[in-house]
């Protein structure tokens, strides 16, 4: 049967060095980007080429305080196309479309230069971004509702065999007695919580409300721990690279 996606270049894309609390290796999001983009290339038959080690966050420099490995958006930019036009030049056989798939939200902002960053590399360009529009019910917690270093990433975490089984019991042990002094500890939990409630965070962090809402960190404060469900993660991870499949296809037919 013939190739539809022929020459077709998959990249994934995450974030190499973000605090995601004593659970989490701090680089979850290359993780889960890496497995979705290889899971997505085997089911189009397109080539996964690799992982790009950049990231970055439309909040701006304030990312730093969590996200170690951040650089400013239009260097990231620039430093993609400088990678993918390598392997244009040195990769043998057609390089027809780019395709970038993400593990880190933060990275969105991608969306909004596509067609820009298409017209540097002179062929069609597509971001996709992470967990968009998914939500995963849980049989005794409801629907949950994928934001930083929550259920949702933890869940994944297990799924993938990366959870730091220690640091999640010793997390959780400390939530039931101190949730509050949790999230002053590891401010990056559940949604940036820590950052973002304002009676934790502080002026400091407004903008970052914006695009963070403070549902999952109150979800904390009053459960007391963070789930890490190797079902849930499961479905996350499958339901992304469906989602992943459908945009892409979607992609070639408009």
């Amino acid at each position: 049967m013939e190739n539809n996606y022929n020459g077709v270049k998959i990249y994934s894309i995450g974030a190499s060095n973000e605090e995601h609390g004593p659970g989490l290796p701090v680089n979850i999001d290359d993780f889960f980007a890496k497995r979705v983009s290889v899971n997505v290339a085997e089911r189009l038959r397109a080539d996964y080429i690799g992982h790009l080690p950049y990231s970055s966050d439309r909040v701006g420099e304030i990312a730093r305080d969590w996200n170690h490995s951040y650089i400013e958006m239009d260097l990231m930019i620039d430093n993609i196309v400088k990678d993918v036009e390598r392997d244009k030049n040195r990769l043998v056989g057609k390089f027809s479309h780019c395709i970038i798939i993400s593990g880190h939200g933060g990275n969105n902002f991608l969306n909004d230069h596509s067609d820009k960053i298409g017209n540097m590399l002179e062929i069609p360009f597509l971001y996709i971004s992470p967990l968009a529009g998914i939500r995963v019910l849980h049989p005794e917690h409801d629907a949950i509702n994928p934001s930083h270093a929550d259920d949702c990433e933890h869940s994944i975490a297990r799924f993938l065999g990366v959870l730091n089984e220690n640091g999640f019991e010793k997390l959780n042990i400390e939530a039931k007695k101190h949730p509050i002094n949790v999230l002053k500890k590891w401010p990056a939990l559940m949604g940036l919580a820590g950052y973002v409630l304002p009676e934790l965070g502080g002026e400091r962090y407004t903008k970052l409300r914006e695009y963070c809402g403070e549902e999952n960190g109150r979800l904390f404060l009053q459960r007391r721990s963070i789930i890490a469900d190797y079902d849930v993660g499961k479905e996350f991870v499958d339901r992304n690279v469906y989602m992943a499949f459908k945009e892409i296809k979607k992609f070639f037919m408009d």
